[in-house]
């Protein structure tokens, strides 16, 4: 039987909630989360909202989803680009089942320049794939952006193959674009970001093929 998809289950008033379908975490599959956040300076005015949306989602998760691991990288740019002391990339925390270093590494944002143009978005998430995920779980990077990568085509590459689902949280101007490339996109402003990432783990729970795997 095919599983409704997150925005499927998300559209129904009798979502079950994580209570009602992890009465066991053992019987779920491993779920790996990357928080991926631009740091740059057009979204500085952003970072509160985002700290409060991370803690949010990994509270449910950690009460609800035992067998749940977090990491936190941060996007900047080149500094080819202008910032003398950008970088594309940082993994500010590596993957760890305690959430709490995921809240301590946001209150560690980095300064990145970056600028209010193009960011290294494509580079961060191929990146991304060569960090520690678990071989046998399910796999998702939440990125926050607030601009477009310098390239289409070597975004459209990068998210091609990856090993992982793409959750891209954006401004309402940019909805569109990312839109092209996430598997599911959100306002940044009202992600529902649990509720999605509770829809996606309902999936790997209910899933009848991976159910016969144990």
């Amino acid at each position: 039987m095919m599983q409704p998809s997150p925005d499927e289950a998300l559209a129904r008033n009798n979502t079950p909630t994580m209570d009602s379908f992890l009465q066991n975490s053992r019987d779920c599959q491993p779920l790996d989360v990357l928080f991926l956040v631009d740091a740059t300076a057009s979204m500085i005015s952003e970072i509160p909202e985002t700290r409060k949306t991370i803690f949010a989602a990994t509270n449910v998760l950690s009460r609800d989803y035992a067998d749940t691991r977090y990491a936190l990288s941060f996007v900047g740019d080149f500094s080819s680009n202008g910032g003398m002391y950008d970088l594309p990339y940082v993994r500010q925390v590596d993957f760890t089942t305690d959430a709490t270093k995921i809240g301590h590494g946001m209150n560690q944002v980095p300064s990145f320049f970056g600028g209010y143009e193009e960011e290294a978005y494509a580079y961060a998430l191929r990146k991304s794939s060569q960090e520690k995920w678990r071989k046998d779980a399910a796999k998702v990077v939440i990125l926050f952006a607030d601009n477009k990568d310098h390239n289409d085509s070597d975004l459209e590459k990068s998210v091609k193959d990856v090993p992982y689902q793409l959750i891209v949280l954006t401004t309402d101007n940019f909805a569109g674009y990312w839109s092209k490339f996430a598997d599911y996109q959100r306002s940044m402003h009202k992600p529902e970001l649990t509720e999605l990432l509770e829809s996606i783990a309902e999936q790997h729970c209910q899933s009848d093929d991976f159910c016969q795997r144990y």
